[in-house]
């Protein structure tokens, strides 16, 4: 795993507190909830973050949460396909 900058992991927190602060207390329950695993996950690979090339944080943010999104909806898909095997069998 790549080593976190200090200053990024910085950045980081401040950028989630923001997206807290301004858009987490408009968010219904199910959508902060979703907010709070994207921050999990996002905290999760902040060494993957902090690699990337792109200087804009949020768009970093964004990128990271819709390769999150596609890998559980990958994840659905797979336990979907297999429980309509079972239904055709």
């Amino acid at each position: 795993m790549g080593r976190v900058n200090v200053n990024f992991n910085h950045r980081l927190k401040e950028e989630i507190s923001r997206i807290r602060r301004e858009i987490g207390v408009f968010l219904g329950e199910e959508d902060s909830a979703a907010l709070e695993e994207l921050v999990v996950f996002w905290m999760e690979n902040e060494h993957v973050l902090s690699n990337f090339s792109n200087p804009y944080l949020l768009g970093s943010l964004c990128l990271l949460s819709i390769i999150h999104v596609v890998s559980r909806l990958n994840v659905i898909e797979k336990k979907l396909e297999a429980l309509e095997g079972v239904h055709d069998a």
